[in-house]
Formats: structure tokens, C-alpha cells, sequence
């Protein structure tokens, strides 16, 4: 009983369809017939007032979805290809030169006051200009060759996510001539933590000189100023800092750790950086504007250049900051244009 009324309701629904669409149920294919909307078969099908303000919600709602989608979402990280690498310290200044950037400085730690073939611990982080702690030793005016830098340890160890600073005794400093080191040169305090170099301002290149007690090579990760990782690349390392690793990215540079895998103290010497052309060279700070720690800059660097073409506030590129030099910041003191 149960199957005949099933089947008396198919064929009432069968027939209903066929009964409003006689063209799509003709007895063979030659016989059926398109449905033609009135007008031609170019002319939309018409829609009530209910159906068109349903279909315009719809609209709406997909629309908003998409948006709150796309603003939500990170941007995409570049893929390792993006960024491009060196081994060579020159090609590496030659390629950021070429791309009309901006050298900013670079950081030796040669304003340590250590006593030759020494160690010293002390607390995270190491700034720019200001002095190290707990006592200001050994870096009483903090480090003043790059500014905007930030050196600190990473209790993460190997690929960390974030930073993650040890605090007390996170860093050592050692002089040269203490376990083959051949400069001044910071590394992580601990094992098997490893170190972080910040940037407070947005670099397209860093490159440095390598380091560690232990060896034969370190891992370099990339991270951006939103902290997405960019790359990684591994590179040898020594005491002495013999080898050099550059990164170019087209994504701004944030943080770089250095690690070393056989649990040495892992460090940076020589550490320069880039950045797209500024409309204010005498900027050093990147602050907006020229003031007295740009002045203080300056006549930190008074004098003759390491090398020729490394020295920021040379901007008369004449191989030593002087005169001519002074008075160009001094010209334009104030705010950036």
C-alpha cells in the first residue's frame, strides 16, 4: 500500500513538472524545445520584485564577505626565490647601489672598551646610543656605527617564531685576540639560544660578516617587519668572521637570527644595512626629521672612512667626514621635506 501511493505521488509531481515545462518533456529529442524568455532568446528572463531584492541581498552579502576577507588576510609572504643572496661583499654594495639605495651605516662593536682578548657578559638588548646594561660596561654610549639597530639574544633557539630575549647575561661581548676572534664582536650568552638582529626602520638589504665559537657554518632566517619569515640560507662561520652573507628582499627586512646547529655562541660583526632612497640623507635616525642626534652622528664619525663609500655621513663623498659635511646637515636642519 505503502509503495503504490509512492509512486501515485511520483507521477503527480512528474506531471506537474511536465505540465509547466511541456517543451522540455517531449516524447523524443528531436521534439523538445527550448525555453524562450519573452522577448528572444536575448532578453533576460524577468524577475519579481521579491526575487530581484533577494538576488541584490545575496550580492551584498557575497561582496561583504570577500571584502572582510581580503582585509583580514596577511599579505602574502615571497617565496625564498624572492630574495636574492651573496657570498660577496662587494657584489652585494655594488647590487644595492645600482638600485639607487641608501647605505645607512655599519656596526664593528670597535666602540667596546673591553681590554684586548677578553669576555664580558651583560644583559639584552644592545641599542643604538644607548649605554649597555646592567652598568653601561662595555658599551658605554651603546653601539653607534648603524642606527636603528637592535641586538639581542633569542632564548628560541633554532627557527624562532618571534623574539624572544634571554634578559640578564643574555649577551657577551669579546675583544679581540680571545679565542681567535680577530675584532671587537657581540654573540648570543647562552646555549642553545641564538641572536637577533632588529631593525626599528625598514631595510631592503643587510649583509655581515659571520661568527661563532663553534662552526663550521650558521643558519641566517629572514623575517619581515610584520615578522613573516622571508628565507633561510646557511653560511659559513668562524671566529675570525672570515665569511660575509648578504640578503636583498624585495619585502622590507625586520629581523635576521643567526644560529648556530652545533650550540656555539653565534654572532654578527661588520653588520651594514640599506634602504630605499630617502629624500633626507642627514636623517640617520629616521625620525622625520634633522636634529641633534643626527649632529651627534656626524661627529661620531668625524674623520676619515674606513673605506671610502661606508661612511653615511660623507655626503660629499670625499672619504673622510668634515666641514663641508657638517654644514650640509646644518643646511638642512628640521624637518624632512
Amino acid at each position: 500500500m505503502s509503495y503504490r501511493r509512492t509512486c501515485l505521488k511520483g507521477a503527480v509531481v512528474v506531471g506537474l513538472i511536465a505540465a509547466l515545462t511541456p517543451g522540455l518533456w517531449a516524447q523524443s529529442p528531436q521534439e523538445r524545445q527550448p525555453v524562450t524568455p519573452p522577448g528572444g532568446t536575448d532578453a533576460p528572463h524577468p524577475l519579481t520584485e521579491a526575487q530581484q531584492t533577494a538576488t541584490a541581498r545575496r550580492a551584498m552579502r557575497r561582496n561583504k564577505v570577500s571584502r572582510r576577507i581580503r582585509r583580514d588576510a596577511p599579505p602574502p609572504a615571497p617565496s625564498q626565490a624572492d630574495l636574492i643572496w651573496f657570498t660577496n661583499q662587494a657584489e652585494f654594495e655594488a647590487f644595492n647601489a645600482a638600485l639607487g639605495h641608501v647605505f645607512k651605516g655599519v656596526e664593528d662593536y670597535e666602540e667596546s672598551v673591553l681590554d684586548p682578548n677578553s669576555v664580558h657578559t651583560f644583559d639584552d638588548p644592545l641599542e643604538w646610543s644607548v649605554p649597555s646594561a646592567p652598568d653601561g660596561f662595555p658599551f658605554p654610549d651603546g653601539m653607534t656605527g648603524l642606527p636603528n639597530l637592535i641586538v639581542q639574544s633569542n632564548a628560541g633557539g633554532d627557527d624562532p617564531s618571534d623574539e624572544d630575549p634571554s634578559g640578564t647575561s643574555g649577551l657577551v661581548a669579546v675583544s679581540a685576540g680571545f679565542l681567535g676572534h680577530v675584532s671587537d664582536v657581540v654573540l648570543a650568552g647562552f646555549n642553545p639560544h641564538s641572536l637577533d638582529l632588529i631593525f626599528t626602520d625598514e631595510k631592503s638589504g643587510v649583509g655581515f660578516n659571520t661568527t661563532t665559537s663553534g662552526g663550521p657554518f650558521v643558519h641566517v632566517r629572514v623575517y619581515s617587519t610584520a615578522n613573516v619569515f622571508l628565507g633561510i640560507r646557511a653560511s659559513l662561520a668562524d671566529a675570525a668572521g672570515t665569511n660575509f652573507i648578504g640578503v636583498w628582499s624585495p619585502i622590507r627586512i625586520g629581523r635576521i637570527n643567526i644560529f648556530d646547529p652545533s650550540v656555539g655562541h653565534e654572532g654578527a660583526d661588520n653588520i651594514q644595512a640599506w634602504q630605499e632612497g630617502a629624500p633626507c640623507p642627514a636623517d640617520f635616525d629616521d625620525s622625520g626629521d634633522v636634529g641633534v642626534k643626527d649632529l651627534l652622528f656626524l661627529l661620531g664619525a668625524w674623520g676619515p672612512c674606513p673605506k671610502k663609500g661606508d661612511c653615511p655621513a660623507d655626503f660629499d663623498i670625499s672619504g673622510d667626514v668634515g666641514v663641508k659635511d657638517l654644514l650640509f646637515l646644518l643646511g638642512v636642519w628640521g624637518a624632512c621635506p
